[in-house]
């Protein structure tokens, strides 16, 4: 069964549509599910749940299929993977730190491969992906070849008491995370990351922070010296656009988007700075990180065999800066690749960095290529 994609824009559609998948291909052993918040996670994952298909899901900011960009739908990729290729955890935040979250996940992965390749998706509007990431590696390896990202809801959508979700075919969590591993010598998991935002303005110093929440930028209050340069008032949206930029000792960068304003003028970050850091404002060029995308993937497939599908984890704040122009960048991913593609816009994304095998991005497109 070679990899089929799909949108519904109904549970019942949905339902209705694997039915006819099933009844014609046969039935696949892995589901890719991406879902609006707009559509009850539980019936989603219980649909499949029927079927006696594995999901791995999470929900977004908008839905890719191929070369369409779509809203309010759910997003299926149906996959028959080798037997034994794959297997799949759960893990609920509870009490636990990002971190330790990371740690688990990184333990359990290492009991199913030596040397897993891994997909990752984590709920919680205050998830750290950094820490998730460090801890996923501290346990499974630094060179583990590691993607993912932070699910996302869409601000139109839902305005008060926002949450996000993973789910599997047997639970849905707002503060958790799922985890897919693959079997290395079964399934190739390869990928790459893109970005194009440039960093603008003289830099500015991070004086007081804690964990990824900043309370004073240069000694004054962080939101004051966003709306000195933003003028975004007390509404984070805006901000997405223009995320902050830090460069780290190393000489690669960090990008972090405001998720949150706090009534003491402080922010949240999608990730942690710390204190002392030296910060700039990114800006998107416009259409040139399109061409920055093009390049970067034209790059990649030529050093790159193969193909079965592909996976894009892309920020949405991608899709907030390039409105309708979106599609074209999805489009040129498919027109290189020519794969059966789904994907999602996403809250942090999980992928290669500069120098390193794996880091946490924001503004960023992760590619995902799966080969069996």
């Amino acid at each position: 069964m070679k990899p089929i994609v799909f949108f519904a824009e109904s549970t019942h559609q949905l339902e209705n549509r694997l039915h006819e998948i099933i009844s014609e291909k046969g039935s696949p052993s892995l589901a890719i599910v991406f879902s609006s918040v707009i559509h009850d996670m539980n019936s989603v994952r219980r649909i499949f749940k029927s079927f006696d298909i594995a999901v791995f899901g999470a929900s977004t900011s908008g839905e890719i299929i191929n070369t369409e960009v779509y809203e309010e739908t759910i997003a299926v990729m149906l996959l028959d993977l080798p037997e034994n290729s794959f297997a799949m955890s759960f893990f609920e935040a509870e009490n636990q730190s990002s971190l330790e979250l990371g740690k688990k996940a990184g333990t359990w992965v290492k009991k199913f491969h030596n040397e897993p390749s891994i997909l990752v998706m984590a709920s919680g509007l205050h998830t750290r992906g950094e820490q998730i990431v460090k801890g996923i590696l501290e346990k499974a390896g630094e060179e583990t070849d590691l993607f993912g990202c932070i699910a996302a809801y869409d601000p139109a959508i839902i305005q008060e008491n926002p949450q996000t979700f993973v789910f599997s075919d047997t639970k849905v969590s707002a503060n958790g995370m799922t985890v897919l591993a693959f079997n290395p010598d079964l399934v190739s998991v390869r990928g790459i990351a893109a970005s194009g935002w440039k960093g603008i303005g003289t830099p500015k110093t991070i004086s007081k922070a804690r964990d990824n929440t900043v309370y004073t930028i240069d000694n004054v209050p962080a939101l004051d010296v966003i709306n000195r340069y933003l003028r975004i008032g007390k509404d984070p949206e805006p901000a997405a656009e223009y995320p902050l930029l830090w460069e780290r000792e190393d000489g690669t960068w960090a990008m972090r988007t405001i998720i949150d304003i706090n009534p003491d003028k402080s922010i949240v970050l999608s990730g942690a700075f710390p204190e002392n850091a030296k910060v700039r404002f990114g800006m998107s060029p416009g259409t040139d990180i399109i061409a920055h995308t093009i390049e970067r993937l034209s790059a990649f497939k030529k050093n790159t065999e193969g193909g079965d599908a592909l996976i894009l984890f892309s920020c949405r704040a991608r899709l907030l800066s390039l409105g309708p122009m979106v599609k074209e960048e999805v489009k040129a991913v498919q027109d290189i690749w020519h794969l059966p593609m789904t994907g999602f816009f996403t809250n942090g994304e999980i992928g290669p960095k500069q120098n390193k095998c794996c880091g946490f991005h924001n503004q960023t497109l992760v590619s995902v290529l799966l080969s069996w």
